[in-house]
């Protein structure tokens, strides 16, 4: 069961522990353990997104893909790339995974602005 990422009541700690419950002892690639997420200083919480030929999936792949994945990051700048790149080539390939809930020092972070610059090219 998802967590309402639109709430204020819902922080970091909220977050990790709800991971940890569902996943409990399964893993994926790149879950970061417990000591590691507390550390961090950027740790983003991500939904799988199903695969379009997965439309009729069992009930327990619809499960799975309700539970959030977790990756560290040294800052938000890595981020900050992904977006850009959702940008820039979103119409190359649809992402696997969207941003659920960005903590910067287990604090909630959401993006606050998006300024797209336009030049001509030379030539």
């Amino acid at each position: 069961m998802p967590l309402r990422n639109d709430s204020p009541d819902v922080g970091f700690m909220d977050y990790v522990q709800h991971h940890e419950r569902i996943w409990g002892t399964e893993s994926y690639k790149g879950r970061p353990g417990l000591a590691d997420i507390l550390s961090a200083p950027v740790v983003v919480f991500w939904k799988p997104e199903p695969k379009a030929e997965s439309a009729s999936r069992s009930p327990k792949d619809a499960e799975r893909n309700e539970r959030y994945v977790v990756t560290l990051h040294t800052d938000l700048r890595e981020i900050e790339d992904h977006f850009v790149r959702l940008i820039m080539r979103g119409n190359l390939m649809s992402p696997s995974r969207r941003i659920v809930s960005i903590f910067q020092n287990q604090k909630r972070v959401r993006v606050k602005s998006v300024k797209v610059e336009f030049d001509q090219p030379e030539g």
